[in-house]
């Protein structure tokens, strides 16, 4: 698909890259290189693992990131997609990178308990026990990943 020159272009072009572990062994192996060398190329490098959790790259060290536990497992598609939503949810609200892939290993964990790609996943109303049981996190934080702390809107604006 792409060579190494190509793969290389665009780690260059990136802020950040995720790569699920056969992305990832697929651009080891058509590079050369390392996966901590490629991560260097990047501000940070995650490579999703599955029911293995994740690893994250970045400021030269790898940070395992377990996958959230699970009630039940019913449909991964979708799970990346999820996880990436986590991703981007801590990154663009400066949570530390510990924090930003737990959250992401929540979402992935919370869709795979869902069948399908489009169903919304809902938890009970005020249900945030997921979320503590799970990452330990300040309440705002949970509130936060379960989508109801957004600010209200003033009609004025």
């Amino acid at each position: 698909m792409f060579d190494a020159a190509e793969l290389d272009t665009f780690l260059d072009l990136a802020t950040y890259a995720v790569l699920n572990d056969y992305e990832a062994q697929m651009v080891v192996d058509k590079t050369g290189r390392a996966i901590e060398t490629l991560a260097q190329k990047v501000g940070a490098l995650i490579v999703t693992r599955g029911g293995q959790g994740s690893d994250i790259f970045v400021g030269g060290r790898m940070l395992h990131i377990p996958a959230a536990r699970t009630r039940r497992v019913v449909d991964p598609t979708g799970c990346g997609d999820a996880y990436r939503a986590g991703l981007l949810y801590g990154l663009a609200n400066g949570m530390d990178w510990e924090t930003t892939g737990r959250l992401a290993a929540v979402m992935g964990a919370l869709k795979i308990e869902q069948s399908g790609a489009q169903k919304p996943c809902r938890l009970a109303r005020g249900d945030r026990r997921p979320f503590r049981r799970i990452l330990r996190l300040p309440p705002l934080v949970v509130a936060a990943a379960t989508g109801r702390c957004a600010p209200a809107r003033s009609a004025s604006r």
